[in-house]
């Protein structure tokens, strides 16, 4: 891992309050836009607001390849975004249609209009926007601040940084609370799947953030968002209703991290 560094850390560099100060002035703006532009019934210009965020953050520290755009090894890159994309869709539409087959779910109910803007959609307003956001940009400023190093995940051996776990948590993970809020609207409902959400992405948040180090750019960590999403919120419930829906994308991302994830942690970009 020895150019684990290279194009994304820059040790010792900026202030902390500084860092968060800015940081949080952009979260802030983007949930005031989203809210602002919700309450209009614009409902994919949110996304678009957090693009266009991002993109000034990024701008403003005119340093584009440090966050998030650095592509070191092209060969693997391709080779572990095709390994996630096959583990999730193929193991997981597998699990969701045996399920079916063995009586266990109803059969899903496919729309294939309805699932091509769906595949659209999570891929450039959900995977792309957010890891543009919150790792291309949000952890990159962070992570010039916070530079304590950390050097394993679940057990496994690797090396990344404080400002990722400050934007998985505090950034990405937590704030998918306020999914269920809109004072303009007077929208203030939070159910328990908004609780399991923000959980398990704080999980997922602090997942992408290490892919986001490892690689130097977001293009796994969008992959990687996009298939757990798409899978889980379209394609998996039209193949399967019921559980198997979400059982299925569960059943692989397990078994993505009882080996395959160490051994992309042991891979050298």
């Amino acid at each position: 891992m020895g150019s684990e560094h290279e194009g994304q850390i820059k040790p010792g560099g900026g202030d902390k309050i500084i860092a968060i100060v800015e940081t949080a002035i952009f979260e802030i703006a983007f949930f005031l836009s989203a809210w602002y532009l919700s309450a209009s019934g614009q409902g994919w210009l949110p996304k678009v607001a957090m693009i266009i965020l991002a993109l000034l953050g990024i701008a403003a520290h005119k340093s584009p390849m440090s966050y998030g755009f650095s592509l070191r090894n092209p060969r693997k890159e391709l080779k572990w975004n095709l390994y996630v994309l096959t583990l999730v869709f193929g193991l997981g539409g597998f699990i969701a249609y045996l399920c079916v087959l063995l009586g266990w779910s109803p059969p899903g109910e496919a729309d294939p209009a309805r699932m091509v803007g769906d595949f659209l959609w999570y891929l450039v307003m959900v995977g792309f926007a957010e890891e543009l956001f919150f790792r291309g940009y949000v952890q990159s400023r962070l992570n010039e601040a916070f530079t304590r190093e950390y050097n394993s995940l679940l057990g496994f051996r690797c090396t990344w940084h404080q400002g990722t776990l400050i934007t998985a948590v505090f950034y990405f993970g937590l704030p998918h609370v306020l999914t269920d809020v809109n004072p303009l609207t007077g929208k203030f409902g939070i159910s328990l799947q908004t609780l399991l959400i923000a959980a398990s992405a704080c999980f997922l948040g602090l997942i992408f953030g290490v892919m986001r180090e490892k690689t130097g750019n977001i293009i796994l960590p969008t992959v990687t968002h996009f298939s757990v999403v798409y899978s889980t919120f379209s394609l998996f419930p039209a193949i399967a209703g019921g559980f198997a829906s979400v059982i299925a994308p569960m059943v692989s991302l397990f078994v993505f991290f009882l080996k395959p994830f160490q051994d992309f942690l042991n891979e050298e970009f």
